[in-house]
């Protein structure tokens, strides 16, 4: 029974880790764009651009590499879409964002026709392996963390360096400002329009990436419309983390441990519909989210247009 037990959870840790990682990236994209003061609703089309264009990259030239930097790319030419069309031509986030997604959802659902939507020839050759770090992976229960792949790794880096970079760093600085009040940020000579193009590109990079990982470490193939949502739970992630990133991590890790834990309920044979299962980490996700109203900590001109003085 014991025995079991463990296995059941390191299965669960194994699963929440897996399952948090694509969308802790987004929604680190997302909290660094908002940060600035400007909304991402795009999160979900971002994710799916990415995972297409790193399953593309890696299925062509057989390099994870490659895969990661047309993930990058797709990121930041999308951003750039986005930034010219927010700060230049004053288009509405919201439809901006929508409109993103709308797009990637056709579009990435176009090409995966083409390539074709099964068979072996639309799989590619390999996954990112895992970085087994001696003595810790072998601790009872936590060791599976200890084994993880180099993006996974790279995201704690990434949590860490988020977290002092709004409060150590002048770039950091300078974006909270253009967040907070772009036009006294203005008075003192920071760039709004070039901070928040910087913050919208790096967003939308990392965003991009999060959809990449699902198709270059859980995955060997893309199928459309695969980010399923996750896009939306980023956004709802820094929300329910009051605009930080160790709460954005945390609010991720809910909804990654929701999702491994609906798993485990089907693994384990309980008698319960399965749909019953796939439904409890939105359900948590939406009833975290109704709790954390009113306690956030958005930036004062999130969302607020800006017209350069």
């Amino acid at each position: 029974m014991d025995s079991q037990f463990m296995i059941i959870i390191g299965i669960l840790l194994g699963s929440t880790i897996r399952y948090t990682v694509p969308i802790l990236y987004a929604a680190l994209g997302g909290l660094i764009t908002e940060k600035a003061g400007v909304l991402n609703f795009a999160l979900e089309g971002l994710m799916l651009a990415g995972a297409f264009f790193a399953y593309y990259g890696n299925l062509v030239t057989g390099s994870i590499l490659v895969g990661v930097l047309c993930a990058l790319a797709a990121g930041a030419l999308t951003g750039l879409i986005l930034s010219i069309s927010i700060l230049k031509y004053k288009a509405s986030q919201l439809v901006m964002g929508i409109g993103i997604n709308i797009f990637y959802l056709g579009l990435t659902g176009y090409f995966f026709r083409i390539i074709g939507s099964s068979g072996a020839e639309t799989m590619v050759d390999d996954l990112l392996g895992s970085i087994h770090i001696p003595l810790l992976e072998d601790i009872p229960l936590i060791g599976v963390l200890f084994e993880q792949n180099i993006l996974v790794y790279l995201l704690v880096v990434l949590v860490i360096f988020t977290a002092r970079f709004f409060n150590k760093t002048t770039i950091g600085l300078n974006l909270k400002a253009v967040g907070e009040n772009p036009y006294a940020a203005a008075a003192v000579g920071v760039d709004v329009i070039k901070n928040r193009t910087l913050a919208i590109v790096v967003g939308s990079m990392l965003a991009a990436l999060g959809g990449g990982v699902m198709t270059l470490t859980m995955a060997r193939v893309f199928l459309e419309n695969m980010v399923n949502g996750r896009g939306w739970i980023a956004f709802t992630a820094i929300i329910l983390g009051r605009y930080s990133s160790k709460g954005v991590l945390i609010g991720c890790l809910v909804f990654g441990a929701a999702t491994a834990l609906s798993d485990i309920v089907q693994i384990v044979g309980i008698d319960i519909p399965y749909q019953a299962a796939l439904m409890v980490p939105y359900i948590i996700t939406i009833v975290a989210l109704v709790l954390s109203v009113g306690g956030g900590n958005a930036p004062a001109a999130l969302g607020a247009r800006y017209d350069r003085e």
